[in-house]
């Protein structure tokens, strides 16, 4: 008996890819959960890197960035190991201080790209002058520099500013922080640059996230909402 033959399958005009509806310019490839409706692999990366709080966690897309950009920030710690290993020794088991120490270090280097390019010398300036205001007693002084004017500045905004977690110690925990920063910031200084040496690990780590230079320029300009965790899993 002769074997039955297969069917045969017609296959018609292929029917073109629609247009992503978020940009209608490129392919949707990507099936959306949040739009029900699919968009192109860029509009879903760029969802993600403004941090859509719609954005779940579940989604396949979202899931594999996630373990994708941990597995670069650990990359990135490994690297700078020598660098956060001297910021663990400083602090030790004060998380908050720790955690308020390298939000102040990531809104310095923020400044230094956006704003104006900084120099140890003046960094060091401005700290003593934000810890000079960090006392009990109120002292009226003259910013000595642009960075230190836009501490102030930033500083006085309290939880809604890029000073948050610093502005929620108490006086005598902010001058203990500014203290050690300080002896971290010469320390670095003599081994090659404070402040380059911050700047090249905050823009590796960011990076890692997925997040580009407008990070910063989110954190000169300063709101509460426009700052992150800085998450060294």
């Amino acid at each position: 008996m002769t074997p039955a033959r297969p069917e045969r399958i017609m296959v018609g005009r292929r029917i073109p890819m629609a247009l992503c509806p978020v940009c209608s310019r490129r392919k949707a490839k990507r099936l959306c959960p949040v739009l029900g409706k699919a968009i192109c692999p860029l509009c879903c990366v760029e969802r993600r890197r403004a941090d859509d709080p719609d954005c779940p966690g579940d989604c396949p897309f979202n899931a594999k960035a996630r373990e994708v950009g941990r597995l670069r920030t650990q990359a990135v710690t490994r690297r700078h190991g020598p660098w956060l290993s001297r910021r663990v020794r400083a602090f030790g088991k004060e998380i908050d201080l720790f955690k308020a120490a390298l939000d102040l270090e990531e809104a310095l280097c923020a400044y230094g790209l956006v704003r104006s390019p900084l120099e140890d010398r003046e960094v060091l300036e401005a700290l003593d002058f934000l810890d000079t205001l960090s006392g009990e007693v109120v002292v009226v002084l003259s910013p000595p520099n642009g960075l230190a004017a836009w501490l102030q500045d930033a500083w006085k905004k309290g939880g809604r500013g890029p000073l948050a977690s610093f502005s929620a110690l108490d006086s005598q925990r902010r001058r203990k922080l500014l203290e050690e920063l300080k002896l971290l910031a010469r320390g670095e200084g003599r081994l090659g640059g404070y402040i380059q040496g911050a700047t090249a690990f905050f823009r590796e780590f960011r990076k890692a996230q997925g997040k580009d230079d407008s990070w910063f320029r989110k954190i000169a300009g300063g709101g509460r909402g426009e700052r992150g965790a800085l998450f060294l899993g």
